[in-house]
């Protein structure tokens, strides 16, 4: 039986864990532990060549045996413990949790065929660039879709689900799936940037942006972005005899030419923080519309619906992906 931890707690023994941690089935596993404060020890054995010695599959050593398979481990470790809600409220959400876990796998392969295609890595053989990105797309079109009432891949946290997609999308978020792309997948642009940007998330795989970020900035790989050098100040001119000085923080941002704070655009990988209760309005809110579309409701009270899920994902600053309207 799972042991029951209150929050914060972290499990007194420590796991081996064996396995490249800057991989996709490392990341996973190591993200899951940090949410639930457990301890893994990665052992730093090296071969006679100096190489990491890392199996091609993952291994987690307890006091009770060995698991072994990164989605294996990473369920294992979800699952110590029930107060977080890492694996679901309760057992229906566990299973919508396993079922998307799944799913992440059917979205990596594909994708890590158009990485491996696009980078060299991998030939094209019998032209299976094309099919990796027609796969591709239609994944992340059915996801994008979930996410559209969806805060979070299940309930109203993160959970594994969320690690899991997460992982599965990375190293293409860095570089196949650039802006041109993932135009039309809105909901899915600002799940993950909610995600990467968690505290637990930063801790684990560093501060990352991408070009298609709030306030943009190139994509990185797992790797803490390095702080940029202040601009060396300017000189801001004395002031006139006949009028008050600025205040010297406001001269010193139009000097070097910067907005004014209350005009400034949002800092790269800023997403919005929306508290449990307006998440749940927003499920809320999701479902209905869900439910009408399911028993094909009037139109108008569909609509009067729509409206309501977009006005509450407006308030808690989420992006709908709603085109502005331009003239004809």
């Amino acid at each position: 039986e799972s042991p029951s931890l209150s929050p914060g707690v972290v499990l007194a023994m420590p796991f081996r864990l064996y396995c490249d941690p800057k991989s996709s089935a490392g990341l996973k596993i190591l993200l899951a532990a940090r949410y639930n404060g457990v301890e893994l020890e990665i052992p730093a054995k090296v071969t006679a060549a100096g190489a990491p010695a890392i199996g091609r599959m993952p291994i987690l050593e307890t006091d009770q045996g060995s698991i072994f398979s990164g989605v294996a481990i990473a369920r294992y470790v979800a699952r110590l413990r029930r107060d977080t809600g890492l694996y679901g409220q309760n057992f229906v959400e566990s299973g919508v949790v396993d079922s998307w876990v799944e799913f992440a796998s059917e979205v990596e392969r594909p994708l890590s065929t158009w990485t491996g295609i696009s980078s060299k890595v991998l030939s094209d053989c019998a032209g299976a660039l094309a099919p990796a990105k027609a796969d591709t797309d239609a994944a992340l079109t059915i996801l994008d879709n979930h996410l559209l009432d969806s805060m979070y891949m299940v309930g109203h946290q993160i959970t594994l689900a969320d690690i899991a997609m997460c992982c599965a999308l990375l190293e293409g978020m860095g570089s196949v799936l650039d802006p041109a792309f993932l135009q039309s997948k809105p909901n899915l642009k600002r799940w993950f940037e909610t995600c990467i940007n968690q505290p637990e998330f930063v801790q684990v795989l560093g501060r990352l942006t991408f070009p298609w970020c709030v306030g943009g900035g190139s994509a990185s790989s797992g790797v803490p972005e390095e702080k940029a050098k202040p601009a060396a100040k300017e000189k801001a001119p004395a002031p006139a005899k006949d009028k008050a000085p600025a205040p010297a923080k406001e001269k010193a941002g139009k000097a070097a030419g910067k907005p004014s704070p209350a005009k400034a655009a949002s800092p790269a990988g800023d997403a919005p923080e929306i508290d449990a209760a307006m998440a749940a309005k927003i499920d809320e809110a999701g479902a209905k519309v869900r439910k009408l579309k399911e028993d094909k409701a009037d139109k108008a009270e569909l609509d009067a619906a729509v409206a309501e899920l977009l006005a509450l994902k407006k308030e808690a600053g989420i992006d709908t992906g709603k085109p502005k309207k331009g003239k004809k």
